[in-house]
This record gives C-alpha cells, sequence and structure tokens, in this order.
C-alpha cells in the first residue's frame, strides 16, 4: 500500500458531496484509492475515522472527501472493501491528501463484523460461527434479491411459503414464521407482533440500502435478548453520510416457463434511492420501492384425512371421504349411518365418512404479488463522535402466508418509527412497530363459509313434490342439508333425476345442486362478501392492528477503560430493554374482545467483558443476561467463549452459551378456530374454560385406536358373516378403549438452552479459508404442541373422578362427536440436538473462486414423547459456488448449487415429507463504468426443478431476470 500525504495546502475537494469549505476549526482530508496490481480505482471503499462515526465512501473514480469538526489531533483512517486487506493509515492533524493502494486477498475472513459481540471484530477472532453479506457481495448474488441470497450460507434453512414470503432459520426447528429466530434492521425487530412472523422481503428493506448482514447460527440471547434461541439475522442500511447519491434499480423477470400451474408471468422489481449530506453535519436519505409478480401456486391433491384431524376415523371409502392438501372445505365430514337421517321412505345408506366438497387454493387467494416499501431518515451529527438521527418506514404487501391455514395476505402493512442517539461508545434508541392486517384472510373459511352459503335443501316429504329444489337454507343447516342430500342419492332417491345410487360421484353431484362453482356470479360476489366479515362462522378476515413498543440502549467502557492499566487488554460493555406488546385482534386472533384487552411487557440487562491474555493471543469473553417476562419469571443467561490464535490468522474457539425464548403472543393467547381444529395458547386463561385436563386424548392415541377398531370390525365380518349391529360397534369400541391416552396439562414455560460448541476458523497461505464448528444444544421446556382430541361427552369430572358416561365417550370419535384442539405446552424431557457446520473457499489463480459449505443437523427426542417439535430441518445440505468478480475487465459471474435432503414437516397445517431437492442460481454481470451502471442477466432454479419446501407450500419454479443497477448518480 502507498501512503502520500501531502500538505495542507494541497488539499483538494473531491468525492463525495459537493466541494465545501472548511469551517473554523476544522480539517478537510481528500483522498484516492486504487487497487495495487491493477491501479483501477475502487468503487464503494468505506473509510472510516477509527474511533469514532464519521466516514465516508470512495466515487466513481475512487475518490473520497471527509470533513471532520476538530482542527487538530492525531486520527487514524480505516479502509475496508471486500476482498481486500482492511488497512489502517494515520492523518496528519492539519488533515491533507491521501493516495492509497489496497492489497488484494486471496480469501475472505478478514471482515470486520460487530453482531458477534457487539463489538467491532474480524470474522476470524469471532467467538462464535458468522456468516457475512456485504454490499458487493449483494450485488452480484445469483439470487433474485440478498434475501434469497441468506439461503447460500452455511447453517441457513431458506423456506418458501410464496414468492413474497420466506423465512430465515438456522440449527432446526425451523417453521414458517419461525420464533425462533430473530430478524433486526438497523436494531429494529422486523416481527410482526401480533401474525407472529418476520415480514423480511415482503416490506423489509431493499437490496439497494444494505451495506450488510450478518448472520449469527445458534443462541444469541446473552446479547440480544429472548427469541434469538437458533439465531439472529442482523441487517444494517447505509449510512446517508457515507452512501450519497442518487441510485436505482430496475429488475424484470419472468416465472412459471413450464405452463405447468398457469401461463409464464412477468416479475418487476424497481427500487430508487437518494441520499445527501450538508456541511457533514445534516443528511438525509430516502427509499422507495415496488414489486409486482404471480405467485407460486400450492396444487396438492394429496388426501390427508385421518392424519392431522378426526375426520378420517373409521372412514369408509376415501373416495368419499376426502381432505385434500391444497383443497379447503373439503375437511368438513361427517358420518352417514342408517339412523343419521329420517329421508321419508328412502332407507338411510350406510356410507360411512363423507366430506363436502371443497375449493382448489387457486380459486381463494389472491397469487398476484405485489409490495410496496417507503422510508426516510433524518441524521444530524453532533460531533464527529454523536449521531441523533429518527426514521420512519412503511411497507404494504399482499402474498401468502402459511400458519395453520394458508392466509391471503392482502394489503398488509407494517410501520416503524424510531428515534436514534449513538455515539462510539453509546446507543440510546426507541421504536414502535405497528401491524395491519389489512384486507387478510383465511382461505379455508372463506371456502367453508362459501359452501354454507350456497347449500340447497330439496323436499323429503312423500308426494308431487318429492325432492324438488326448496332454494337456499339458512347457514346453520347448510352442511347437514348438504349431508341429507348425498344420503338422500347414494340411497336411490335422486335415480328418477339421473343420479345412480350407489355412486359418490352421481351423489355428489346431487348434492352439489346449486353450489357456487368458481367463476361465477355467486361466486365471485359470495366470496367479496364473505372474506370481509371478520366471524369466523361467517366470514373470513382476521383483522388485526397489534402495536410493540420497544427502548434499548448500550455502553462500551472503552474510553473510560483506556485510561486505566486495564485499557489495553479489557473491554466492557453493558445494556438494556424495555418492551411491551398491545394485542389487538379484534377477537379474530386472541380474545382480545370489548374489555379484554391483552398486553404483555418484559424487560432485561445485560453485560459482557473481554479480556485478553498472553499478548493478546488469548481472548476470554464472558456474558450474560437478566429477563423479565410479566407472564413467566425472570431468566438469566450467561456465555462463556475461549478464543485463541494458535497460530497467525488460525483461531480455535470453546463455548458454553445459554439461551432462551419467551413463548411468543400467539403460543400464549391465541383461541382460534381454523376448521381442521382449534388453536389454543398455553396461558391458563386460554385453556381453562376448555376443560381439557384428563378429558381429551392424543390424536396420536385416538388414531391407533381407530385402526384398532377397525381390525376388530373386520374379524368381526369374517366371523359372522355381517356387519356388526349399533350395539355390537360399541361393545367394539369399549373393548379399545384402553388404546386411548388422557392428556394432563403442562404449564407452559420459556424455552431454555445449553449448547456447547466448538469450532476452527483459519487462513491458509491466503489461498484456503475454513471454518469447522460442532455444536451440542440441549432444550428445556421445549415449547411444542400437542393435537388432542375433547369428545363431547365428559371422561372425568373436575375433581378427576370419572364422569357418569366415560364409558360412552369413545363412541362419539365414531359419529362426529368430537372436536380437536392443538395445543401449545412443553415437551416431556430434555430435547437434544447436534450439528456439525463446514464452510470451504479457495481462491484459484486470476480471481477464479470457489466456496462451498456443509451442514448435519439431528434431533434427539424421546419417542413416547406425543409433543410435536416440528423439527422440520434436512439432515444434510450442502451449498457450492464459482465465481470471478473480473473475469475481464468489468465482466463477471457467479454459479451456485443448492442441495438439501429429504425431511419431515410437522405444523399447524399438517404434517408430511420434504423430498429432496437441488437447485443452481446464475448469474452474468456487466459494470459500464462511464454511466455508473451494472447490467446483470441471471436467474434463481435456472433449470427449472420444480420443489416445495414445507408441507402443503407451493410449488416452485424457475425465474430469470434481468437486472439493471445504476448508483451514485449525482452525488457531487
Amino acid at each position: 500500500m502507498l501512503f502520500v500525504p501531502l500538505s495542507a495546502q494541497d488539499v483538494r475537494t473531491s468525492g463525495q458531496g459537493a466541494p465545501q469549505s472548511a469551517s473554523v476549526g476544522s480539517r478537510t482530508i481528500t483522498g484516492k484509492i486504487v487497487d495495487s496490481e491493477s491501479n483501477e480505482p475502487m468503487v464503494g471503499v468505506t473509510v472510516t475515522v477509527v474511533g469514532r462515526i464519521a466516514g465516508t465512501i470512495t466515487d466513481g473514480n475512487g475518490n473520497f472527501r471527509l470533513v471532520l469538526n476538530d482542527a487538530t489531533g492525531s486520527i487514524r483512517l480505516r479502509f475496508t472493501y471486500v476482498g481486500y486487506e482492511t488497512t489502517e493509515l494515520p492523518v496528519p492533524a492539519a488533515g491533507g491528501t491521501l493516495n492509497v493502494s489496497l492489497n488484494p486477498v486471496g480469501v475472505m475472513g478478514k471482515e470486520v463484523i460487530v453482531s458477534a459481540s457487539r463489538i467491532a471484530e474480524s470474522v476470524l477472532a469471532a467467538p462464535v460461527s458468522v456468516e457475512r453479506l456485504d454490499a458487493v457481495s449483494i450485488r452480484e448474488t445469483p439470487s433474485v434479491n440478498f434475501y434469497d441470497a441468506i439461503a447460500n450460507l452455511k447453517s441457513v434453512d431458506m423456506t418458501t411459503t410464496s414468492l413474497g414470503y420466506k423465512t430465515v432459520n438456522a440449527r432446526g426447528f425451523n417453521s414458517s414464521a419461525n420464533t425462533r429466530f430473530v430478524q433486526v434492521i438497523d436494531g429494529m425487530d422486523n416481527q410482526a407482533p401480533g401474525l407472529n412472523l418476520s415480514v423480511g422481503n415482503i416490506v423489509g428493506v431493499t437490496d439497494l440500502d444494505v451495506a450488510s448482514a450478518e448472520l449469527i447460527p445458534g443462541s444469541a440471547s446473552a446479547l440480544y435478548g429472548p427469541n434469538a434461541l437458533n439465531g439472529i439475522l442482523v441487517i444494517n442500511t447505509k449510512s446517508p453520510f457515507n452512501y450519497q447519491g442518487a441510485s436505482a434499480r430496475f429488475q424484470a423477470g419472468i416465472n412459471h416457463v413450464d405452463n405447468r400451474d398457469r401461463s409464464p408471468a412477468g416479475y418487476l422489481d424497481a427500487a430508487i434511492r437518494y441520499a445527501k449530506a450538508f456541511n457533514d453535519k445534516f443528511a438525509f436519505k430516502v427509499n422507495l420501492s415496488f414489486l409486482n409478480g404471480e405467485d407460486w401456486q400450492a396444487t396438492s391433491r394429496t388426501n390427508v384425512a385421518g392424519t392431522t384431524n378426526t375426520s378420517g376415523i373409521n372412514a369408509a371409502d376415501p373416495t368419499r371421504n376426502q381432505d385434500l392438501l391444497n383443497v379447503y372445505g373439503d375437511e368438513v365430514s361427517f358420518t352417514i349411518t342408517p339412523t343419521s337421517f329420517n329421508l321419508n321412505g328412502i332407507a338411510t345408506p350406510n356410507v360411512g365418512n363423507v366430506s363436502r366438497t371443497g375449493y382448489d387454493e387457486r380459486d381463494l387467494v389472491d397469487y398476484g404479488v405485489k409490495s410496496f416499501r417507503g422510508n426516510v431518515q433524518l441524521a444530524y451529527r453532533i460531533t464527529d463522535n454523536i449521531e441523533a438521527s429518527v426514521f420512519y418506514s412503511y411497507g404494504q404487501g399482499t402474498t401468502v402466508y402459511q400458519a395453520a391455514n394458508r392466509y391471503s395476505l392482502r394489503n398488509f402493512s407494517f410501520q416503524q418509527l424510531k428515534a436514534e442517539i449513538k455515539g462510539d461508545e453509546f446507543l440510546v434508541r426507541g421504536y414502535m412497530t405497528i401491524e395491519n392486517s389489512g384486507d387478510s384472510y383465511d382461505s379455508r373459511f372463506l371456502a367453508q363459509n362459501i359452501n354454507k352459503t350456497w347449500v340447497r335443501g330439496i323436499n323429503l316429504a312423500t308426494g308431487p313434490n318429492y325432492g324438488q329444489d326448496l332454494g337456499v337454507v339458512p347457514e346453520a343447516a347448510a352442511n347437514n342439508t348438504w349431508f341429507t342430500r348425498y344420503a338422500f342419492a347414494f340411497g336411490g332417491g335422486a335415480t328418477g333425476r339421473g343420479f345412480t345410487s350407489g355412486n359418490d360421484a352421481d351423489a355428489r353431484r346431487f348434492a352439489d345442486i346449486g353450489r357456487a362453482t368458481p367463476g361465477s356470479f355467486l361466486f365471485n360476489r359470495e366470496f367479496e362478501r364473505i372474506r370481509g366479515l371478520t366471524d369466523f362462522r361467517r366470514g373470513a378476515k382476521f383483522n388485526d392492528q397489534t402495536k410493540m413498543y420497544h427502548v434499548d440502549g448500550q455502553y462500551d467502557f472503552k474510553k473510560l477503560l483506556a485510561k486505566t492499566s486495564l485499557g489495553e487488554n479489557l473491554s466492557v460493555l453493558v445494556g438494556g430493554n424495555f418492551r411491551l406488546y398491545d394485542l389487538n385482534s379484534n377477537g379474530t386472533i386472541f380474545p382480545d374482545t370489548v374489555g379484554n384487552d391483552i398486553s404483555i411487557y418484559e424487560y432485561g440487562a445485560y453485560g459482557q467483558a473481554t479480556y485478553k491474555l498472553f499478548d493478546g493471543k488469548l481472548r476470554v469473553i464472558a456474558s450474560g443476561r437478566f429477563d423479565k417476562n410479566q407472564n413467566f419469571d425472570s431468566r438469566f443467561t450467561p456465555r462463556l467463549a475461549l478464543v485463541y490464535e494458535v497460530v497467525k490468522d488460525n483461531f480455535i474457539r470453546v463455548s458454553y452459551t445459554t439461551g432462551f425464548r419467551m413463548p411468543s403472543t400467539q403460543e400464549q393467547f391465541i383461541d382460534l378456530d381454523v376448521g381442521t381444529a382449534r388453536l389454543l395458547g398455553g396461558n391458563a386463561a386460554i385453556t381453562k374454560p376448555y376443560n381439557l385436563t384428563n378429558n381429551a386424548w392424543t390424536l396420536e392415541s385416538v388414531l391407533s385406536y381407530s385402526r384398532a377398531v377397525t381390525v376388530a370390525t373386520n374379524a368381526f365380518v369374517a366371523t359372522n358373516g355381517r356387519g356388526p349391529t349399533t350395539a355390537e360397534s360399541a361393545v367394539l369400541a369399549r373393548n379399545n378403549a384402553g388404546i386411548l391416552k388422557l392428556y394432563n396439562a403442562q404449564p407452559i414455560k420459556p424455552e431454555f438452552t445449553e449448547t456447547y460448541e466448538v469450532g476452527y476458523k483459519g487462513i491458509l497461505k491466503d489461498k484456503l479459508f475454513w471454518d469447522v464448528t460442532y455444536y451440542y444444544t440441549r432444550y428445556f421446556d421445549f415449547l411444542g404442541f400437542q393435537r388432542l382430541v375433547r369428545p363431547r361427552t365428559n371422561i372425568t369430572n373436575p375433581d378427576g373422578s370419572p364422569a357418569p358416561n366415560a364409558a360412552n365417550a369413545p363412541l362419539d370419535l365414531g359419529t362426529g362427536q368430537s372436536i380437536v384442539y392443538q395445543l401449545y405446552v412443553p415437551a416431556q424431557g430434555t430435547v437434544n440436538s447436534q450439528g456439525v457446520n463446514v464452510g470451504l473457499e479457495y481462491a484459484l489463480y486470476k480471481g477464479y473462486r470457489i466456496n462451498g459449505n456443509y451442514t448435519f443437523a439431528e434431533l434427539n427426542l424421546s419417542s413416547n414423547d406425543p409433543t410435536y417439535t416440528a423439527f422440520n430441518t434436512p439432515k444434510h445440505k450442502t451449498n457450492l459456488s464459482f465465481y470471478n468478480r473480473n473475469v475481464v475487465r468489468n465482466l463477471g459471474f457467479n454459479v451456485t448449487w443448492r442441495w438439501s435432503d429429504t425431511y419431515r414437516w410437522q405444523a399447524s397445517f399438517g404434517d408430511g415429507q420434504v423430498p429432496a431437492f437441488n437447485l443452481v442460481d446464475a448469474q452474468v454481470s456487466y459494470r459500464v463504468a462511464p454511466i455508473k451502471t451494472v447490467v446483470k442477466v441471471g436467474g434463481s432454479n435456472i433449470l427449472n426443478n420444480r420443489h416445495f419446501e414445507l408441507w402443503g407450500g407451493p410449488t416452485v419454479g424457475a425465474m430469470y431476470y434481468v437486472a439493471l443497477t445504476f448508483d451514485e448518480l449525482f452525488n457531487n
């Protein structure tokens, strides 16, 4: 590197910002940064003052300009850029002009990060495994956007619920909402506090404004508090002081290219960013973006009757009793027996379980993905060491979200308002989050209630009007009328009208007469009416405007310690926060009806000390955090880590980490009938009214009981040559009742983990970087869920004694007289998981690089524990990338291959196997330097390997795109 300080008379104004006169008592530093090998100017190099918040970046010609408010005093500048050595240089007291050349490095690993310990340190020396995306990596990713690129980091699971909604997770226990993994943008938690989903890529930050994304797999609770149990993603946006000028990005693409689900559809993503600083004291930035496309579709017709609900119990014919995975309304079923109906002369057939005709998801949800995102930040530098800012963001989107059901999030909005003051050694921040579900609705209830509205009655009296259509019947009687019509036709009552008896298709066709068909006027009218009603007995809309308020602060004692003999080796920081949730679902998610307000507060404080031994070769990092939630006992979570530099640029780390997770707002207070089951939070105030303790059986035992009764019934038929009478069936049922297992209440608690981890990170001959980690985690009071079946006949009295008709309770299971509940409960005993993460990067010749990673994850759970843990993670997965940022001048490429092993998915929506899949992403980019433009052509899943990533989720195919990025325009 070359450092040429010049005299104050040689200072030239160039680079960031318009030429300005330095104010009295200030100094100006300018310079140019080039590549030491090619001597080419370097664009976007970050220039910061060590120990201050002041900084800037180089412009399109490699120039920078920095004005400091103090005129004297020694300072050092730090120059950082991905793929180059981080360099620090002293600056003359009077300022001057610097000519700096940066040396390329063979591999990554020396980047400076903050997330691991909340202090600046290199990736190599961090006490945990850290994955990082910077602005250059984001610009060059072959994925459609930076959020998708996170899927290629090691140990990461990315789950696609829809084109507009994806979730990030690490180290197992994945879900479509994922409350064990925290995502923060500029210090703000971006989880919707009521719906419990991280808004991520639908109304989050745009690619243009992302400076870096740092991901820590594993517990980060000791520093970041509740819920950072499996990891944290820290996204930092670009400072309006450092990144000035106008930037724009226009990306057009196409998906559904194979015409399988629909004809090819266009995709547009446009964003602009503008930032400006005045006198290096005041700055602002504005971001606007718009996205429009057609979603991936969920089209599975797998029959899941009897796997996650009781509709399949004692099913006679699977063609009559179908609960198709992505068809809704057909989960409503009834067992038709000779005593079910009085058909006035027509013998009611012994049909068994019959389900209603449902509607395909594509006819119910809005597959048009839309997103609008906008934010503004105003920042003022009080001094070179202190900056105050206010920030406001608003996002609105339409997409599909999957949890207990598939929800059409229409015009969902998310607002955040933040005020912050920070210095090099302190931070104070307060923000609020406001979510609004907009016009969102539940597709399953939409289908069920359209079915209720349009079922028609028949005249079952004898005489000339026998079988006459009586028109629409009241909603309360709709399902009963439909099953009556079905039984009437199945038993031969409609043969005179051309419907064959004993035929499911004909009986169903007769029962469906007058039913609203997709696309018809009636369907469209009822669709609009029902999705606007919030009562799920008649409508489908959920209405949530939950708010969250958060205040936090942190202080680093480095300047105070610098004045002592300990300052060179010891660093200490402390911090704390307070948070308040104000639930407001208007009774559609929580029982927060008028006069029953629900709010939750929690607070916490943490501290961390780092001490260097043996001339800095060994670092000891000790952290601890205390937290209290109003509904649970207080919790202390410590972390201890040792990091030792074995040889230069090679570090071994050993750590003991604890973590915890407060039950989410829904896990505590949800009370929602989702059609297939009633979801209940674990708070006693929610569960007590349903009297489940010793009055409900586990679903697994109910299904085992059903199979046993079926076997016994078949044996009876084989022995007697006839089917059992009602009384004989009751005897068979009671004989197998011992299989049923009662549920005993378990109080909900915060989860607590202990993780033992060892890792090694190193660089060999500046060519090979590796990061190897093994971890073993124990989960205490692991929060899963149990599915219960409660018969309408009580099993026990409140005092625990058998109820008078307890012996008849199993008979409810054969007649549909039972209710399914899904209840959040702690697992019985300890849940253990372990895993291995391996990351490698190798620098080939002339800028070609190859990197890859492998992740192994395994769950250990007692086989007799009825709790669903929802590990939802492949045992093996791997990623491999091959790229060169400069094959020839300004031309680069990147090809990434990702493979995932098969895994079992468990969730409220249903359980099933996700097959293995492999994907290839690729891009070629060219930088047109004179007009500061990058042209990128690429695609995600370019081989169009159709796959799904969660049970019941959409089938994801290829997406191809062309992107134009204009950067740093009008910044002079």
